[in-house]
C-alpha cells in the first residue's frame, strides 16, 4: 500500500509438498518487510527485512529418481536478512544508487549414506565409501554496493559500480564411521573425523555499462567487469579444508538488439561471469542480465551432477534469440543458449599409505583432492503468448536442454598422489 509519500509492502508465504518420491517433501515458510520512503523529490530510502525457513529431503533434481537418498534431511534458517538502499536524482539522467546489508543463513544437514572418497596409492585411484555425515554451517556475511548511473547524451547510457562483501564461515562437520565400515577405518558407530572451522569469505568487484542506439532501432551492448573473491578452498565436501584459496577475473560482455521492422526483434548475447561463494549473486545491483539473456548464476553446474555446489567457478554464455508480433496479439519467440564452465576444485577424502615391504595398507587420514569439472549447456526455447481483450493473456512455453559434464581426477594434493582415474562422462 501506498500513504502519503511511504510505500509499504508485507509478503507471507508457506509451502507444504510431499514430492513425488519417497522422502522428497518440502516445508517453507517465508516473510518479509518492504519500505520505501520518499524523503525529498530527488531522495529515496529503502529497507527490507524477511526471514526464511526451509525444511526438506533430498530435494535434488534426478535423471533417475532411484539414486535419491532415503535418508538425507537437511535444514536452512535466515533469521532477519536487512537490505538498505538509498537512491538519489542529481539532474535528469544522473543517478546514484546505494545497497548495503547483512544476510545470515544457517544450514545444517545428516546424511547416514554420505559418499566421500578413499585415494589408493597402489594403483591411483579414488574408490567411493560410504559414512554418516553431520554437517552444521553459520554464514553471517555484510555487503555494500555502489552504482552511478549516466543518462546524458541521446541514445547513450552508462552504468557504474563497485561491491564489496564480507562474511564470517563457522563450520561443523562430523564423519561417524556407517554400519558399512571401510578397510582400516574406525569401528561402526565411532567418529572418522571431527571437524570445527571458522572461515572468512570476501568479495570485491568493479564494473561498467554502457548502451549505445548506434542507429534507429539497433542497440549495442558492452561492459567489462572485475571480480576478485577469497573463499577456502573447501568448505563443502568433508573432510573439510581451512586453506585460503584467491581467485580473480576480468570478464568482458557483449549484446545487440535489433528491430528491423517494426514487430521484429533479434538479440544477442556473450558474457564471461564468476560466480560467488555463497547466494549473494542474489543480492546485487549490478545488472543481471545483458540484451535479455541472464548473466548471474549461484550455481551453474547442477548440484545433483556434481555433488554438491560449485562456488567462484568461472563460466561464460552465448544466446541469440528471435521475437514476432503480429497484429492478432499474438508475440512468438525462439531463443538459443550455450553456457560453457570449465574450473578445478578441491574434493576431500582419506588417503591410504601402501608398505611394499609387507604389501600392507595403513590408514594416512584425511586429504584433499584437486579434480577437474568441464560443463555444458545447450538449450533451445520456444514461446507463444496471446493477448485476450484488455486484462489477460495466455501462454505456453517449450524448453529442451542437452548439458555434459565430464570430471577429471587429477592428484591428492598430501600425501602427493597422481589419480588414474578415467574420466567420469554424465550427458542429459
Amino acid at each position: 500500500g501506498t500513504f502519503g509519500n511511504t510505500s509499504y509492502s508485507f509478503d507471507a508465504f508457506y509451502r507444504t509438498d510431499p514430492g513425488q518420491r519417497p522422502n522428497n517433501d518440502i516445508e517453507e515458510r517465508n516473510l518479509s518487510l518492504s519500505l520505501k520512503q520518499q524523503i525529498t523529490p530527488q531522495d529515496s530510502v529503502f529497507a527490507q527485512v524477511g526471514w526464511l525457513t526451509l525444511d526438506g529431503g533430498d530435494l535434488a533434481q534426478r535423471y533417475d529418481p532411484r539414486t535419491a537418498s532415503p535418508d538425507f534431511r537437511s535444514r536452512e534458517d535466515q533469521e532477519a536478512s536487512l537490505a538498505l538502499g538509498y537512491h538519489h536524482e542529481w539532474q535528469p539522467g544522473v543517478h546514484t544508487l546505494l545497497l548495503a546489508g547483512r544476510f545470515p543463513d544457517r544450514i545444517s544437514f545428516t546424511d547416514p549414506n554420505s559418499q566421500t572418497w578413499a585415494f589408493d596409492p597402489l594403483v591411483s585411484l579414488a574408490n567411493p565409501i560410504s559414512l554418516i555425515e553431520q554437517y552444521h554451517a553459520t554464514l553471517t556475511a555484510y555487503f555494500v554496493e555502489a552504482q552511478q548511473l549516466l543518462s546524458l547524451v541521446p541514445r547513450h547510457d552508462t552504468i557504474l559500480g563497485v561491491r564489496y562483501q564480507n562474511g564470517s564461515l563457522h563450520v561443523n562437520s562430523a564423519q561417524i564411521v556407517s554400519g558399512n565400515q571401510p578397510e582400516l577405518f574406525p569401528a561402526p558407530g565411532q567418529p572418522a573425523l571431527l571437524q570445527d572451522l571458522s572461515l572468512r569469505i570476501e568479495r570485491l568487484g568493479a564494473y561498467v555499462y554502457h548502451r549505445w542506439e548506434i542507429v534507429d532501432h539497433l542497440w549495442l551492448q558492452g561492459g567489462l567487469t572485475y571480480d576478485w573473491i577469497e573463499l577456502p578452498e573447501n568448505f563443502l565436501f568433508a573432510p573439510l579444508s581451512s586453506v585460503e584459496q584467491t581467485k580473480d577475473q576480468i570478464s568482458p560482455k557483449a549484446g545487440v538488439v535489433w528491430s528491423p521492422l517494426k514487430d521484429t526483434t533479434l538479440r544477442a548475447a556473450y558474457t564471461r561471469s564468476l560466480s560467488g561463494a555463497s547466494f549473494e549473486q542474489s543480492l546485487r545491483l549490478e545488472p543481471a542480465q545483458v540484451a535479455g539473456f541472464t548473466q548471474a548464476y549461484r550455481d551453474v553446474v547442477p548440484e545433483t551432477a556434481a555433488g554438491g555446489p560449485t562456488p567462484g567457478a568461472p563460466f561464460e554464455t552465448f544466446g541469440a534469440s528471435l521475437e514476432q508480433r503480429f497484429k492478432t496479439g499474438t508475440y512468438l519467440g525462439i531463443s538459443g543458449e550455450l553456457i560453457n564452465s570449465a574450473f578445478d576444485r578441491t574434493v576431500g577424502g582419506y588417503a591410504y599409505d601402501f608398505d611394499p615391504n609387507t604389501f600392507l595398507y595403513s590408514l594416512h587420514g584425511p586429504a584433499n583432492a584437486s579434480q577437474r569439472l568441464d560443463y555444458t549447456e545447450k538449450s533451445l526455447v520456444f514461446t507463444a503468448n496471446q493477448l485476450v481483450a484488455r486484462d489477460w493473456s495466455f501462454g505456453a512455453r517449450y524448453r529442451v536442454t542437452q548439458s555434459r559434464l565430464a570430471q577429471q581426477w587429477n592428484a591428492v594434493e598430501n600425501p602427493f598422489l597422481a589419480l588414474a582415474n578415467a574420466p567420469t562422462v554424465v550427458d542429459s
